[in-house]
């Protein structure tokens, strides 16, 4: 199986528009469609308004030393042999 990258256009009834080369002869093809997204968080300040949404949110804190702590016992973990 061979791989064109081309670019296509998707219309409001989507439908998919596409120029095929040439050289591509008639036959069945498989599509992937790789797109935008265009989601709600992206119109409204895409990863700044979700981390401002998270600031509001009740989940447990930790302090920069508190996660150093962690990653350190985390680590100290890995080196004990089994």
């Amino acid at each position: 199986m061979q791989a064109v990258k081309l670019k296509a256009t998707i219309t409001a009834d989507h439908t998919l528009e596409v120029l095929l080369p040439k050289e591509i002869p008639q036959c069945e093809a498989e599509v992937i469609i790789m797109y935008d997204r265009q989601d709600k968080a992206a119109e409204e300040g895409g990863m700044l308004a979700f981390l401002e949404l998270l600031d509001g949110q009740n989940y447990p804190r930790r302090s920069g030393q508190e996660i150093m702590a962690y990653l350190e016992k985390e680590r100290a973990s890995w080196d004990r042999e089994a």
